[in-house]
């Protein structure tokens, strides 16, 4: 992969309502592909896949694959930390922000 200096992803639903960003990993899957896991403030996951764009070789492309919330119905929460474990798999650490009252 080329070196990365500098690049702007945004989420595809824009940045209106998005939560900051807490954390971010690369990981490297079984089949050597690679991609970037953005952790937030809301318990929100956003993953790119990362490609080397074909014309170059040069350039490195993101496209974003998926969404996932950590949510449970009594608490939210904050994705703290991730950590690359190998092979795929990756740890993520969150914190409690708040207890959501039912009304």
């Amino acid at each position: 992969y080329p070196p990365l200096r500098y690049k702007i992803l945004e989420p595809s639903g824009g940045l209106e309502g998005s939560a900051p960003i807490t954390s971010m990993v690369c990981l490297v899957l079984p089949n050597s592909s690679r991609i970037l896991v953005a952790g937030d403030a809301m318990g929100g996951l956003r993953i790119w896949e990362v490609r080397v764009n074909r014309a170059n070789n040069l350039e490195l492309e993101f496209q974003e694959t998926a969404f996932y919330q950590l949510a449970s119905p009594e608490y939210s929460c904050s994705i703290v930390c991730m950590e690359s474990l190998g092979n795929g798999r990756l740890a993520v650490s969150t914190d409690v922000m708040t207890r959501n009252v039912s009304g």
